[in-house]
């Protein structure tokens, strides 16, 4: 999906200054040495109101990152954060990329601008499977890194 203007661009600006700091208990990641213009954000919306599952969910993408892209994260080329889409401070962002439920999106951004995002609706619905949640959220970073790689060629 496609989306530019000052919204995206302000959440991504959010994200950038507090992504280690909202990072889930268990999957604190190294702070970044640099921030790249060309990154993936991965962004877990969660209610105010959190159930031991969706603690899980959030827990397990977390360490997920942190086993696989420990090198993105380490050069900027990835980020993680985890935003109450609920919050009267959020509402909109929430808006902007669609989340009425809790659920992992990852953003693509090209210049420090929203290039495109996407979706991982089926993180809830693999929690009964890890391996196939493992692969599912790898396959999706990895697609958005891929594109990063391709763009500085």
């Amino acid at each position: 999906m496609l989306m530019n203007g000052w919204l995206a661009g302000a959440l991504i600006l959010a994200v950038t200054f507090s992504a280690l700091s909202n990072a889930p208990a268990g999957a604190e990641l190294s702070a970044q040495s640099t921030l790249q213009p060309d990154r993936v954000v991965a962004i877990y919306f969660h209610r105010t109101q959190r159930c031991p599952t969706c603690r899980l969910v959030e827990r397990t993408i977390g360490e997920v990152l942190k086993r696989h892209f420990a090198q993105e994260f380490e050069t900027g080329q990835l980020q993680w954060a985890s935003i109450d889409f609920q919050d009267p401070r959020n509402v909109q962002f929430a808006r902007a990329y669609q989340v009425t439920m809790p659920e992992l999106v990852l953003v693509l951004v090209r210049k420090n601008k929203v290039a495109e995002w996407q979706p991982l609706p089926r993180v809830f619905s693999l929690l009964a499977k890890p391996q196939e949640l493992e692969q599912y959220v790898r396959d999706g970073v990895s697609d958005y890194l891929r594109k990063i790689t391709s763009m500085q060629k």
